[in-house]
Parts: structure tokens; C-alpha cells; sequence
């Protein structure tokens, strides 16, 4: 199972601030992450889903600022689940087919 949310958040702060290459604490030992395909990603609860769906569907960092307007959507208009207004796992599988015009679980291979 994929914790999409942990995914979207690290992958959001690797290309942000970067992710720690484990040599030092100098701005060069974080570099940025800003392809979704980076090998960097592929790591579980490390931006796993979000490199899965780069390399399975296409999806891009440029995609990000559309899936999370969508979330914010769905949470703005009480559409979420319970207080916290999380998406279900249908409408996120009904975002990410519309940003990546593929079934996001038969043609991507994704869980929720």
C-alpha cells in the first residue's frame, strides 16, 4: 500500500529544500530533487508513489500544483472525507486519471 500523502509531502520538500545526499550539511549536500522520475524517489514513504507515477503514467512536478488545487478543491467545498477533509481513494484515482488521461490503477498500477 502506498501512503500517497507521505509520498506528495517528501517528494514537495526534496524539490524544495532538497534530500540529504549524506555527506555533509552544506547547501551542496541537499541537492533538489526536480524530475518525478529521479531514482531518488523510488523509495518507500520517500516519494515512491509520486516516482511510480512518473514512470508508469507520465506524471511530472509540473503536475503537482494541479493535483494539489484539486485536493484543496475537495477540501474548500466539504467534499473530503471526515474532519480533516481527505480525499477518498476514488476521487484521488479520478484526479490523477484526469492529470495523467490513464486509469491511475489499471493502466498506472497504483493502490491507494
Amino acid at each position: 500500500m502506498f501512503y500517497w500523502q507521505e509520498d506528495l509531502v517528501k517528494t514537495l520538500s526534496f524539490y524544495i529544500t532538497g534530500k540529504w545526499n549524506g555527506n555533509g550539511y552544506q547547501p551542496e549536500d541537499f541537492p533538489l530533487i526536480t524530475d518525478a522520475c529521479s531514482s531518488e524517489l523510488n523509495e518507500k514513504n520517500g516519494g515512491l508513489f509520486i516516482y511510480n507515477l512518473c514512470t508508469i503514467c507520465g506524471f511530472k512536478m509540473d503536475d503537482i500544483p494541479v493535483l494539489l488545487n484539486a485536493l484543496d478543491y475537495l477540501y474548500k467545498n466539504g467534499l473530503g472525507n471526515g474532519e480533516w477533509g481527505i480525499p477518498t481513494k476514488l476521487q484521488l484515482k479520478l484526479i490523477l486519471d484526469e492529470i495523467t488521461g490513464k486509469d491511475s490503477i489499471k493502466d498506472c498500477v497504483l493502490s491507494y
